[in-house]
C-alpha cells in the first residue's frame, strides 16, 4: 500500500514549525485494495464500526484510510501499528491515548484522495475539498460565511467565486479540526478576510479559543486543479 501514498514537500510557509516535525501525505485510496491484512491493523472497536457500513464503497475507505493512518502514526512513534489506541474528545476528535506522546493528526478525504498530517506539540487541522462547479457559492455562503467573507465572494465573477469559495471553505474547515470543535463552532465565530488580504495568519477572538490558541497560521496547499487543500497550524 506504500506504492500508493506519497510525501507532499512541505511549504516554505512553514519553516519557523521545523521542530514541530511536520509531514503531510497524500493517499490515492482508489488504488488501494482493503485486504485481510489491513482489517488485522485495526482496533475491535474500528472492526465493530466496519460492520456499520452498508456500502462496500465506505467499508473499503474506511478500512484503507484507517489503516493508512496507523501504519503512519506507527512509523512516525516507532512502534507497531496495531497497538496504537485512539480516544474521543467530546466533539468526536479522536487523539492518541497509547502509547504516550506528543504527536497529533488530523486526517481529511474527498473522493479518492485522503491527506494525512501530523505534528508534534501543536495542535493541526487540513482538508480538502473536490471543486464542484454546479454548487451555488453564494447560497451556502449565506449560511456558513461570515459578512465579509460573503461580500468577497459576492465581488467576485462566477469563475473566481466558485474558487474563492473553496478557498474559504476549507480555511475554515482546517481552522475548526486545529481548534477540535468541528462544526460544533459555528463557522461564522471567525473572518478569513486577513489570509485573503494577503496574510497567512487568522487572528482568534478568545471566546473561541478552545486550546489556549491566539492564531492560526494557515498553509494553502498545491494539490491539482480539481482539488482545494488547507493546513492550519496552532501559532501563539
Amino acid at each position: 500500500m506504500w506504492s500508493r501514498i506519497r510525501k507532499l514537500t512541505t511549504p516554505n510557509a512553514v519553516d519557523t514549525f521545523k521542530d514541530k516535525k511536520l509531514d503531510i501525505w497524500l493517499f490515492n485510496t482508489s488504488l488501494s485494495a482493503s485486504t485481510d491484512d489491513h482489517i488485522k491493523l485495526l482496533s475491535d472497536d474500528e472492526q465493530r464500526r466496519l460492520t456499520q457500513f452498508k456500502h462496500e464503497e465506505n467499508r473499503h475507505q474506511f478500512v484503507v484510510t484507517r489503516s493508512m493512518l496507523r501504519q503512519l502514526l506507527g512509523k512516525k512513534l516507532g512502534c507497531s501499528p496495531s497497538i496504537i489506541k485512539f480516544s474521543y474528545t467530546k466533539t468526536g476528535r479522536p487523539v492518541i491515548s497509547y502509547p504516550t506522546t506528543s504527536l497529533r493528526f488530523s486526517v481529511s478525504h474527498c473522493s479518492d484522495i485522503t491527506l494525512y498530517a501530523l505534528a508534534e506539540n501543536t495542535p493541526i487541522g487540513i482538508d480538502i475539498e473536490r471543486d464542484d462547479k454546479h454548487i451555488d457559492p453564494l447560497a451556502i455562503a449565506e449560511t456558513v460565511f461570515c459578512r465579509r467573507e460573503y461580500e468577497c465572494l459576492e465581488s467576485c465573477d462566477q469563475i473566481l467565486r466558485n474558487k474563492m469559495f473553496y478557498r474559504i471553505w476549507t480555511i475554515k474547515e482546517s481552522v475548526l479540526k486545529m481548534l477540535g470543535t468541528g462544526f460544533s463552532m459555528d463557522p461564522r465565530s471567525f473572518c478569513v478576510d486577513q489570509v485573503l488580504n494577503g496574510e497567512n495568519i487568522i487572528n482568534l477572538q478568545s471566546k473561541i479559543n478552545t486550546e489556549s490558541l491566539e492564531k492560526a497560521k494557515i498553509i494553502e496547499l498545491e494539490i491539482d486543479d480539481q482539488h482545494t487543500a488547507t493546513l492550519a497550524l496552532a501559532y501563539s
